[in-house]
């Protein structure tokens, strides 16, 4: 373990970014993304013209509508099965321990 030394002695405050595993498993959608990915297409369709911000914005404006209740019935990040944790490379698994 590195002793700390201020700034004024000739340490530093930044730290060494920790390089993830290529193989590590990723964030899991949230029910607006999942949203975004199957209405994106359709609006796309019917206006053509829009480009990707007036597209964005009028996504934003349909979830916006949208009440709790169909909002919740879109996938949810912790209803899906995370069984792809189960099944990690050794190697992974092994540099973190598990």
């Amino acid at each position: 373990m590195k002793l700390y030394l201020p700034k004024s002695q000739g340490g530093t405050l930044k730290r060494k970014k920790v390089k993830k595993h290529p193989a590590a498993p990723k964030h899991p959608m949230s029910a607006y993304l999942f949203f975004v990915g199957e209405y994106r297409k359709k609006l796309k369709e019917a206006y053509p013209e829009k480009g990707f911000t007036e597209i964005a914005r009028m996504l934003g404006e349909e979830w916006k509508k949208l009440d709790p209740v169909t909002k919740q019935v879109a996938p949810s990040p912790y209803s899906l099965p995370l069984t792809h944790l189960h099944t990690l490379p050794l190697s992974l698994a092994q540099s973190h321990g598990h």
